[in-house]
C-alpha cells in the first residue's frame, strides 16, 4: 500500500510518500464450492477397474466413476440418496454384489453408459433388478462430470503455515521436517511419522500441527505443507481436533491407526456424531508409490486403519482390508475393502484440494518505508 501526501500551498511546500506491505491471509476455513467432494470420485486411470469394491464393503455414498466400476465378494452400494454415475460399465462379479438391496432401498438414479454385467454375463443396459440393481431411475446417460480438483502445489509450498516458508514460531519436542531446501522437490527423503511415540508441537501465527502421544490427539489448524511423504503409523486409536489441510509432495500411509474426528466404541469412527464443519482433516498427495501387482500408482494407502476426513490423490487411493474411509475420497482410481461413506461439509479447511480460497483476513502491516 502506498500513501502520498502533498502540501501545495504556503511555505514550505512538502511531499511525502509512505509505503507498507499489508498481507491478505486466507482464513483457516472456506465454504465448500467444489461438488466433487460430495462423491466417491474416481477420475480415471489406466487400470482395468477405476473403482474397486472388495470383500464385504458397504458403500453408502454417491459415486462418479470415469471408467469402470468393479464389485467383488459381497460388496454393495446402497442408500436412498445415493447417485451412481459410471462412464463405462459396472461389473457385479459375485452373486452377493448389489447396487441397492431391494425395492424398498432403491438408489436414485443409476447412470451407467455401457450397462451392467452380473457374474460375468453379457452387459445389459439399462441396469435392472435382474442384474442386482434396484433404482428409481436407470439409464445410460451419465450426468456431467463434476470438476476434478487440482492443487496449486507451488502456491501452498510458499504459503502453507506451518510449511517450508513458515517454520514453527513456538515448538516442543521434535516437530516434523517440512522441507530440506528452498525448492518444491520432495526434498524430505524420509517418511515423516505424524503420530510418533513422542509428543511434539509446532505453532505458527496462522496454523498448528501438534501430537500428544499421551492422549493420542493430533491438533491441526490451517494449511500444512510437507515437501515429502508422511505416515500415521501404529498410533492405535487416535483422534484429531481442528480443521486443517495436510498437503504432501509425496504419499500418505495410514497403518494400524484409527484417526477419527469423533472416537467410536467399536473399531471404526463415529460418523453420526461427527460435525464435519468444525472438525475436518483434508489430505492431498502429489506423488506415487510404485509396486508390484495390480496397484502401480498409489498415493494414499490405508492398512488395517480408519480415517475420518477428506482424501485426495493425483494417483490411486487404496483403503485395503479392514480399513474404513469416511468423509470424502477422490483419486484417479480407488480401492475400498470394508466401509466408506461421504459426509458432505459446508465449511472446509483452507487448502482442501480444488476448493478455491474466497475469504481472507487483513494481516499486520510491515516493511514501512518513506
Amino acid at each position: 500500500m502506498t500513501s502520498i501526501g502533498n502540501v501545495t500551498q504556503g511555505s514550505p511546500l512538502a511531499h511525502q510518500t509512505l509505503t507498507a506491505k499489508i498481507p491478505l491471509i486466507a482464513t483457516q476455513t472456506q465454504p465448500l464450492n467444489l461438488p466433487a467432494w460430495n462423491y466417491v470420485y474416481a477420475t480415471g486411470s489406466s487400470q482395468i477397474c477405476d473403482l474397486v469394491l472388495n470383500n464385504s464393503v458397504t458403500l453408502v455414498a454417491s459415486v462418479y466413476v470415469v471408467g469402470d466400476l468393479c464389485m467383488f465378494n459381497s460388496a454393495i452400494i446402497r442408500g436412498t440418496s445415493t447417485v451412481v454415475n459410471v462412464t463405462d460399465a459396472a461389473w457385479l462379479v459375485a452373486p452377493g454384489n448389489f447396487i441397492s438391496l431391494s425395492t424398498t432401498d432403491k438408489v436414485s438414479p443409476v447412470h451407467v453408459v455401457n450397462g451392467c454385467s452380473l457374474q460375468g454375463n453379457d452387459l445389459h443396459k439399462p441396469c435392472d433388478p435382474a442384474h442386482h440393481v434396484y433404482s428409481v431411475t436407470s439409464n445410460s446417460v451419465v450426468n456431467a462430470a463434476p470438476a476434478a480438483p487440482s492443487v496449486d502445489w507451488d502456491y501452498w509450498y510458499q504459503n502453507a503455515s506451518p510449511g517450508p516458508k513458515s517454520p514453527c514460531k513456538t515448538s516442543t519436542g521434535t516437530p516434523p521436517t517440512f522441507d530440506n531446501d528452498t525448492l518444491r522437490n520432495a526434498s524430505v527423503a524420509s517418511t515423516v511419522n505424524l503420530t510418533p511415540p513422542a509428543s511434539y508441537s509446532c505453532v505458527t501465527n496462522y496454523g498448528e500441527l501438534s501430537w500428544n502421544n499421551t492422549t493420542k490427539v493430533l491438533t491441526v489448524s490451517g494449511p500444512i505443507f510437507i515437501d515429502g511423504s508422511a505416515s500415521m503409523d501404529s498410533a492405535g486409536a487416535a483422534t484429531y481436533t481442528g480443521q486443517g489441510s495436510l498437503i504432501l509432495s509425496g504419499t500418505l500411509l495410514i497403518k494400524n491407526t484409527r484417526l477419527c474426528a469423533v472416537a467410536a466404541t467399536s473399531s471404526t469412527c463415529d460418523t453420526v456424531s461427527w460435525n464435519q464443519n468444525t472438525k475436518y482433516l483434508a489430505v492431498a498427495t502429489n506423488a506415487l508409490n510404485t509396486g508390484g501387482g495390480s496397484m502401480q500408482a498409489i498415493g494414499i494407502t490405508l492398512t488395517s486403519s480408519a480415517f475420518q476426513g477428506g482424501l485426495y490423490s493425483v494417483a490411486g487411493v487404496d483403503a485395503g482390508t479392514t480399513s474404513d474411509a469416511d468423509g470424502g475420497l477422490i483419486g484417479s482410481y480407488i480401492v475400498l475393502s470394508q466401509k466408506a461413506s461421504v459426509i458432505a461439509a459446508a465449511t472446509v479447511p483452507t487448502g482442501l484440494a480444488g476448493n478455491p480460497v474466497t475469504t481472507y483476513t487483513v494481516g499486520t502491516p510491515y516493511s514501512y518505508s518513506g
